[in-house]
């Protein structure tokens, strides 16, 4: 008999997504499609009773927030292109949720099922610039490939502005191996050279030196990238 309820409500679906986190690797496809063979839905109707909380965001911002997006045999089970890009009040996607928890898996398959590697948020921040901000080297290894470089915030900062104020030596020397344009300023009128002299970002300052003569399709040879693409078997392949 069918249930007196057309769809279940968004706490019944959080629970359900909730226990299923800690399940099998396909717990959560698993258990969205149950709640859909209980209430008689689609899938696709199922996944629309999810959009949107009072703050606009989507269960599946809460799932990337709490890494709970598994992967599925049926790439589309959970409707995900109909709404894998909307945002919250905020502006940020669920994909903008992963990275700012620093949610690698999650972010990995948002990635794999097509989420705008461009997308921003009010503060006009990229998928790239959170994962620079929270200085997360896998995250912005994942991102930079497929992601616009060059893309600027609301205040002009690249990414690589961004690194320079927290003298992120790492991740600096990713982003200028893969070829971001280091003369860009902000609306500030500063360099990121500059913005490193302010904050008195050493790191940063010594990166340049070294690469005086840097070339920026140049491979990278002096330093080991093993453990980070370890963190994340074989995403990187």
């Amino acid at each position: 008999m069918a249930s007196t309820s057309a769809t279940p409500s968004r706490n019944e679906i959080t629970v359900v997504l909730g226990h299923a986190e800690h399940d099998e690797p396909h717990a959560m496809g698993t258990a969205l499609e149950s709640l859909a063979r209980k209430y008689r839905v689609s899938m696709n109707e199922l996944v629309s009773s999810m959009i949107k909380d009072t703050n606009g965001s989507t269960i599946l911002h809460v799932a990337a927030m709490n890494g709970s997006i598994v992967g599925h045999h049926n790439e589309d089970a959970m409707g995900l292109a109909s709404f894998i890009d909307k945002k919250d009040m905020n502006g940020n996607t669920a994909a903008h949720m992963a990275v700012a928890a620093g949610q690698l898996v999650a972010a990995h398959h948002l990635r794999t099922h097509g989420a705008s590697l461009n997308a921003k948020n009010n503060k006009g921040w990229s998928l790239l610039q959170a994962a620079v901000k929270n200085e997360h080297l896998a995250m912005t290894w994942l991102l930079v490939r497929g992601a616009n470089i060059s893309a600027t915030t609301i205040q002009g900062n690249t990414c690589l502005h961004l690194a320079a104020k927290s003298d992120w030596y790492m991740g600096s020397k990713l982003l200028l191996e893969k070829g971001v344009d280091y003369t860009v300023r902000n609306k500030h009128g500063l360099q990121a050279s500059e913005v490193a002299d302010i904050n008195c970002s050493e790191a940063f300052t010594g990166l340049l030196m070294e690469m005086e003569n840097f070339q920026p399709s140049a491979n990278a040879t002096d330093y080991d990238w093993d453990a980070i693409k370890d963190e994340i078997d074989g995403y990187f392949e």
